[in-house]
């Protein structure tokens, strides 16, 4: 077994995966095939005489077992204990505020919670600004919620809370390190807003920083663009860093253990700088094997090292509620197993440089073949991420990195030199670097936006034809790999069909999807967040100005963004609060588009019902064939029209009064656990699809 630390923590990862996505069916049958592996695997002579089938299985196997048990015996306890229950709290703030929708979320470690001892982190949630710093003791009062969102539960913040009360500030006597990090990193971002226009500014904080208040439009340009990696910091952040310090002052220090912790020394003030991502864990984790190896002239495995980074990561079984981890890994295994082989296959009718004639035209060629294969392989190993995890996919990914992946290197060289510039008080190089580094932004930003501005540039790519694509892709490669002795650049042709069936099946949902509109149905505890997409664009309907059903929402419609949006509130209550979040050129509001009962004809082809009894507003959808009862959190079913009580699919957050006069074939059941068991229990009787909503759920309607 030639690289066990791969296998282990690769597998690791992608099983704890299907476990923090999957359902609970799904682990049992995991756990039971994989028990059945492992014993096969030891009772058979063969299979004991090649270990990595038995590890292979007995990594699945633990790895359920880990995630079960941190999943039932501290993470739900944890929330089951707090979740709904308003508290007060004493807690440390560990970093900067993220800004989302109008409202600040701080990252908090609690010191007591009605005044017990507990050490917990949460997010808290403010609809204004909070004067604190880093290492501050803030205490408040709250109601706690179990926390939803994939990337606070992979930062280990499993509960939330949002205050709108007054939240007292303790300064803390003694500054912790890291808020002298977060000072610097503060401070370097009010210079890049001085120094350069707002748009680049907004783009190198995001390249070096890590920062995640980017501008919208641009952000969205780099989306449809394939792009967004350039803002995550990782691997190709840290290794640019890395090679500018060796080539300047790295190659100037002689004794090797010295240039070695001299090379560390950046990387870990680099993880502090941008406030410890996982992408950019993983990366300095494969950094730090590289420099210790040639430390002590061992050679170094990639993979191996990419397999060290997952079992480190997946200590925290929750690490992969982070797609950008997912990504992350993706991308660097693919770059590490194909790369090289595809750029031997498109360099090898091509001479050796020392004896070509043409000696810089082969050089630039081969840089060109490799910059090719990087990128290819790196698309095409995301791509089953971006697809599960987004639903639509860039067509002009791979084009677009090949133009700005080159200027990315030379846009963080020029500001980290404009940076050391200005730190030994040298103005002339800095202005040199700074206006070097504004024109590499700006190109930056006009490539995204020329590659997003194309038609069908960013597609909805729909699960139809995902599963059947990576199990032909797995078949392939695993065809591959048992052959590989006597199938020479096999491989290139495996990559050459899994594109061909990824690009056939994207055409073939293009043209089914042109009639279809999907339905996404976001959790809450009451009212309703519900999204209708199709190509025509995304239309958001609410009636709830609950918190985190409306980030949910806002998170949902960047994933799905389309030119076309459009937000109908039915909910005249809520009105002003709710279109004040959603940056929307068309907004119809309940009050200026009836006043007692109305019909709205949504792109000529859906048509929405909203009427008002009581103050309650009822909400009936019609699409094709298929139609949808919205139901507000109270009311009577005896106020709604007699023909409009029938429909396919019934959406409520709870029981309200007469729902035995309804008729339906789906119930939706969309409020918290007891509201939602209740709607669930009333109707069990009945022959009906009941679907209870803990995540967001979507369903297509074809026309």
């Amino acid at each position: 077994m030639k690289r066990p630390l791969a296998l282990i923590g690769l597998t690791s990862m992608l099983v704890l995966t299907v476990c923090f996505y999957a359902d609970f069916t799904w682990l049992k049958w995991i756990f039971g095939l994989s028990l059945a592996g492992l014993v096969i695997s030891l009772a058979v002579k063969k299979l004991r005489k090649k270990p990595e089938f038995t590890v292979f299985f007995a990594v699945v196997l633990i790895s359920v077992t880990f995630f079960n048990l941190f999943s039932q015996f501290y993470v739900k306890p944890m929330q089951s204990n707090y979740s709904g229950k308003t508290a007060e709290i004493t807690a440390v703030l560990l970093d900067e505020p993220e800004i989302y929708n109008s409202s600040s979320f701080y990252p908090l470690k609690t010191v007591s919670i009605n005044d017990e001892h507990k050490s917990v982190k949460i997010i808290l949630g403010t609809n204004t600004e909070i004067k604190c710093k880093v290492g501050d003791t803030l205490k408040f009062t709250t109601e706690l919620e179990s926390a939803g969102y994939d990337r606070y539960l992979a930062d280990r913040f499993y509960l939330t809370g949002y205050t709108y009360e007054h939240v007292d500030v303790t300064e803390a006597e003694h500054k912790p390190l890291y808020y002298y990090i977060v000072k610097i990193r503060q401070n370097l971002r009010n210079e890049f807003y001085t120094v350069f226009t707002s748009d680049t500014a907004g783009l190198i904080s995001a390249v070096l920083l890590g920062d995640r208040n980017f501008n919208s439009d641009n952000y969205e340009n780099l989306r449809r663009a394939g792009l967004t990696h350039i803002v995550v910091v990782s691997g190709l952040h840290l290794s640019i860093i890395t090679m500018t310090y060796a080539k300047t002052i790295g190659k100037r220090i002689k004794n090797k253990y010295v240039n070695a912790f001299a090379t560390i020394l950046p990387v870990l003030f680099f993880l502090c700088l941008t406030g410890f991502g996982k992408s950019s864990i993983r990366a300095a984790i494969m950094l730090l094997v590289l420099i210790v190896s040639k430390l002590f002239k061992r050679q170094g495995d990639s993979l191996n090292s990419l397999g060290l980074a997952a079992i480190l990561l997946c200590l925290n079984p929750y690490v992969v509620g982070d797609v950008g981890v997912l990504l992350s890994f993706s991308a660097t295994f693919g770059i590490v197993v194909f790369s090289t082989p595809l750029y031997k296959f498109l360099t090898q009718k091509l001479k050796p440089e020392y004896e070509s004639d043409h000696k810089y035209i082969n050089k630039s060629v081969r840089k060109l073949a490799r910059l090719v294969a990087t990128t290819l392989v790196a698309v095409l190993c995301t791509l089953p991420v971006n697809v599960l995890f987004f639903g639509k996919v860039s067509l002009v990914q791979l084009f677009a990195n090949l133009l700005v992946v080159p200027m990315i290197k030379w846009l963080l060289i020029a500001l980290v030199l404009c940076i050391c510039s200005n730190f030994l008080c040298l103005p002339i190089y800095a202005y040199v670097f700074s206006l070097l580094t504004e024109i590499i932004g700006k190109l930056i930003l006009y490539v995204a936006k020329f590659f997003s501005s194309i038609p069908v540039a960013y597609v909805k790519a729909d699960y139809n034809f995902v599963l059947l694509w990576i199990i032909s892709v797995i078949i392939l490669f695993s065809f591959a790999y048992f052959i590989k002795r006597n199938g020479k650049g096999l491989h290139i042709v495996c990559i050459v069909m899994s594109m061909l069936i990824f690009v056939t099946g994207s055409l073939g949902h293009i043209v089914y999807s042109q009639n279809t509109l999907t339905v996404y149905v976001i959790p809450s505890n009451y009212g309703q967040s519900i999204v209708l997409s199709s190509k025509d664009g995304n239309i958001l309907i609410c009636s709830t100005d609950y918190h985190y059903p409306l980030t949910s929402t806002q998170i949902l419609l960047e994933d799905i963004y389309t030119e076309k949006q459009l937000a109908v509130i039915t909910d005249k209550n809520q009105a002003d609060y709710i279109s004040a979040l959603f940056d929307y050129e068309e907004v119809l509001m309940y009050d200026n588009i009836c006043k007692n009962n109305c019909k709205i004809t949504l792109w000529d082809k859906a048509e929405l019902y909203v009427f008002e009894k009581n103050g309650e507003v009822y909400t009936y959808l019609t699409y094709a064939d298929t139609t949808m009862l919205i139901l507000p959190d109270f009311g009577d079913v005896k106020y709604i029209p007699e023909k409009l009580r029938c429909a396919d699919v019934l959406v409520t957050s709870g029981l309200i009064d007469n729902m035995e006069l309804l008729s339906f074939s789906t119930l939706i059941s969309n409020g918290n656990d007891f509201r939602s068991l209740a709607v669930i229990d009333y109707f069990r009787n009945r022959d009906i699809n009941a679907v209870s909503v803990s995540d967001t759920i979507n369903f297509d309607i074809v026309g």
